[in-house]
């Protein structure tokens, strides 16, 4: 700076001596044109050392301006610098963390795999030991293997329907029938240690405060049950086709989440089923039930089906609610059969059934089509304050040999005889809209009330001189067009 400075003024001077020169060399006379020539040179020189000092300034200014900006820009190389370097500082954060996580997990996954190989042996073991157990002559040692397989289910959820099965496939073996008392009374502690872990750990809450609840199905299927008790307890489903039970079995307060199946079972003992819930079907085909049954407030979410079902002794449904569809086909109750306060949703269907007893039908609901159709009832029928609310029932090729009681019935749209017999008393003066199809009367002194529109048409004989009317309707047929009622069922 210094040196342009210089150079500057060394310029201004040599403009002032020349121009000086020059103005001296004019040889002005006037002293006051020379004075004002003079001034006019020092103001030359002036303008000269001031306007190279601007340009000078200038230079200075976009000097220091192009100086800033190269420090400007070397600071955002910096910058720009030290980003890349943090950002590749976190990258080889990140992967090293990212590293260490699969590590990590690597390594639990190792243990894990490890623990749970540790675990499967130890279930393995535990289950192979028990079965040795089982398996074994002696009872104290058999006792154990059934009591490890319950701490085994106690201890892993998973196994619980496997250890179930083990039980239940005891429970199916053949009862011992050697005449060796020892032998006997070995097997009768065994299988009724395994029904009493059964029963302990299938209610949802044990009575046993070390006892859990287990979430399974039973299937003893073809299993002899001595005395067998479900009481309270709440199982997937139970399938006991073709099974025995002896003595009393107890099913009061049971709950199925879907069906229970008890195809061809023989009941030789009472049946207490009080209050049970079956949330899918009931199947009662082929059942045999030597002795009393009680299935009062029973509630069935699926259908119910009495396909050849036996029942040698009382049967009682009273209250209960078939949410699904009823059907007794090819059926026989040899003593009285209660269905009072029933409720039926859906359709029922009782056809090819034996009632050797009373049948109590009083203050029961039929929200669905009823047909009762080629059933005898032998003893007296009660439908009194019984509730039909959609369809026509149909009583087709039915013969009531005992007293028929159906007066006070709610009807919706009338209610069908078709090739009924009444050989007893008979009350249907309350059935609206009743109408006759070739239904005839016995002529014994016994209380009878047709309805309004019912006549007798002509009296005859049988075999046995015994006297019958024929009833006809006046009313007729086509009101509630029932021949096309009859048709549709005999579609079915």
């Amino acid at each position: 700076m210094p040196v342009v400075a210089g150079v500057v003024l060394v310029i201004a001077g040599v403009v002032l001596v020349v121009l000086w020169r020059w103005v001296d060399g004019l040889a002005l006379a006037d002293a006051e044109q020379r004075a004002t020539a003079h001034l006019d040179v020092i103001k030359t020189a002036s303008a000269i050392a001031v306007g190279g000092g601007g340009v000078f300034a200038l230079y200075l200014a976009a000097r220091r301006q192009r100086t800033q900006e190269l420090e400007l820009q070397v600071r955002r190389d910096e910058l720009r610098n030290r980003q890349v370097e943090l950002e590749q500082r976190d990258r080889a954060q990140r992967h090293a963390e990212e590293v260490a996580e699969a590590n990590g997990r690597h390594a639990e996954q190792v243990a894990g795999d490890g623990r749970h190989d540790a675990a499967e042996r130890r279930v393995t073991e535990i289950y192979t030991k028990a079965a040795e157990q089982f398996g074994s002559d002696n009872i104290t040692v058999q006792l154990a293997g059934l009591y490890g397989f319950e701490r085994l289910a106690d201890d892993q959820p998973r196994m619980r329907q496997t250890v179930v099965n083990v039980i239940c496939s005891l429970l199916r073996m053949p009862v011992t029938d050697s005449g060796d008392a020892t032998a006997r009374s070995r097997n009768a502690q065994v299988r009724s240690a395994a029904q009493r872990i059964l029963i302990e750990h299938l209610r949802p809450s044990p009575e046993s405060a070390s006892a859990t609840f287990w979430d399974v199905g039973l299937d003893l299927s073809k299993a002899t049950l001595e005395d067998f008790s479900l009481t309270g307890c709440h199982v997937r489903k139970a399938v006991f086709t073709e099974t025995t039970f002896t003595g009393t079995c107890d099913f009061t307060g049971l709950a199925t989440g879907e069906e229970l199946d008890l195809v061809d079972a023989t009941f030789d003992g009472p049946v207490l089923a009080a209050a049970a819930r079956v949330g899918g079907d009931l199947v009662l085909d082929g059942t045999l039930f030597r002795t009393e049954a009680d299935f009062h407030g029973l509630r069935v979410t699926g259908a119910a089906t009495l396909t050849g079902t036996r029942f040698a002794a009382g049967v009682t449904f009273q209250g209960a609610a078939f949410e699904g569809a009823f059907r007794c086909a090819d059926a026989r109750f040899s003593a009285a059969a209660m269905f009072a306060g029933a409720t039926f949703r859906e359709s029922v269907e009782i056809e090819s059934t034996a009632f050797d007893g009373e049948v109590n039908f009083r203050g029961a609901d039929f929200f669905g089509a009823t047909r009762i159709s080629s059933s005898t009832f032998a003893d007296e029928v009660w439908f009194v304050k019984a509730e039909f609310s959609a369809g026509t029932p149909l009583f087709s090729h039915v013969v009531f040999n005992g007293d028929a009681w159906l007066h006070a019935i709610g009807l919706r749209n009338g209610i069908l005889f078709d090739r009924v017999s009444f050989a007893g008393a008979a009350d249907l003066s309350d059935c609206e809209n009743a109408v006759a199809n070739d239904v005839r009367a016995r002529r014994v002194p016994l209380y009878r009330d047709w309805p309004a529109t019912w006549r007798v048409s002509a009296v005859s004989a049988d075999d046995e001189g015994q006297e019958w009317e024929a009833l006809v309707d006046d009313a007729g047929p086509s009101r509630l067009e029932y021949p096309d009622v009859l048709w549709n069922f005999a579609q079915d």
